[in-house]
């Protein structure tokens, strides 16, 4: 009912502005509506030419969903205050924080409550907290900005998920990689300190994961000294072996058919749903976000930060959900459109 209710204020909001206040498409902007609004007729076409299309009302509701909010931020980007937007998720992140150590939180851990409600927001304002120090900063602001880092961290190792501490520091460093080949931003003495300083964070860690309440930590820890707690190879190779027996797809959710378990890839689900051809779609809009994610590290801190969100949140759905729900990642890619 949410989704449906969300749906039908996209659809006035939509038609408003189209008749209000008609906009001109950017050649970026044509080009990545024209791979996704392909890639969705794929997904609904699926439950027709597909033989293992799995049909599902919700499922259903949350691909008319994607559809509209990607179709909706896609086309009217530039309206888009990009400095209002990443301000209100920092801010949203701190609050949650604040609330969990105070008041507390109440989620179900097994429907993965925790790291969508909470976990996910403040992952989001920790790397766009992160990505601060490519901005000229007085030592009160320093200040400032280490205590409200240390806030997020504090509230992620306490909780009981993994993606939340993994992926923004991860992603953090594939930007901080990304700006050693641009002049614009930071000098390198600066970048080297702050790799030292994840490297003094994840060295710490250590001696951190011993202590009961940083049960996160150790199970980060865990992870990587055991190679995995559940092996991810055990749910790829299994849709790689169907993919290989039927290379043009099964239909739109087939891996509840085809497969034991969801593949946890949101590259392996496309494929063996849509084949190579919903895989060449879904990768031409990820290469725009790339193209457009080069562009806007060599532009201002807020520029960087909404490409950094669709890095962010393509990691993370890419590992802990589905295709059916990715519509954060795909308003994220859509967002990082805006010239």
């Amino acid at each position: 009912m949410l989704n449906a209710g969300l749906m039908v204020i996209y659809s006035f909001y939509l038609l408003h502005f189209y008749i209000t206040d008609p906009v001109k498409l950017e050649n970026r902007q044509r080009i990545f509506l024209g791979l996704f609004l392909l890639l969705i007729t794929l997904v609904f076409l699926g439950y027709f030419i597909f033989p293992y299309s799995y049909f599902s009302i919700d499922k259903i509701v949350k691909y008319v969903f994607i559809f509209i909010a990607g179709l909706t931020v896609a086309t009217f980007v530039e309206k888009v205050n990009i400095r209002l937007l990443i301000n209100l998720m920092i801010i949203w992140g701190l609050v949650l924080c604040v609330w969990k150590l105070t008041i507390g939180i109440r989620l179900n851990f097994d429907k993965g409550q925790t790291y969508l409600t909470y976990g996910m927001p403040i992952g989001c304002s920790l790397l766009l907290l992160l990505l601060r120090v490519f901005q000229k900063l007085s030592w009160q602001q320093i200040t400032v900005l280490i205590v409200l880092i240390g806030l997020n961290v504090f509230v992620i190792l306490t909780s009981r998920g993994r993606s939340s501490i993994i992926f923004p520091f991860l992603s953090f460093g594939i930007i901080l990689f990304a700006t050693f080949f641009t002049k614009k931003n930071k000098a390198v003495a600066t970048k080297i300190l702050v790799t030292g300083g994840v490297i003094g964070l994840v060295a710490g860690s250590y001696v951190l994961a011993n202590l009961e309440m940083f049960k996160s930590l150790a199970r980060v820890i865990a992870l990587v000294e055991s190679g995995g707690e559940d092996s991810r190879l055990d749910l790829w190779i299994p849709a790689v072996q169907a993919i290989s027996q039927n290379p043009f797809g099964y239909g739109t959710d087939a891996h509840e058919y085809v497969l034991i378990h969801y593949p946890h890839n949101i590259f392996l689900e496309i494929t063996l749903a849509y084949g190579i051809i919903g895989l060449l779609l879904f990768l031409g809009v990820l290469g725009l976000t790339f193209q457009q994610f080069r562009r806007n590290i060599k532009r201002d801190i807020y520029y960087l930060s909404v490409s950094s969100l669709g890095l962010y949140f393509l990691l993370s759905w890419n590992t802990s959900h589905d295709f059916a729900t990715a519509t954060i990642p795909f308003v994220a890619f859509a967002l990082s459109l805006k010239s």
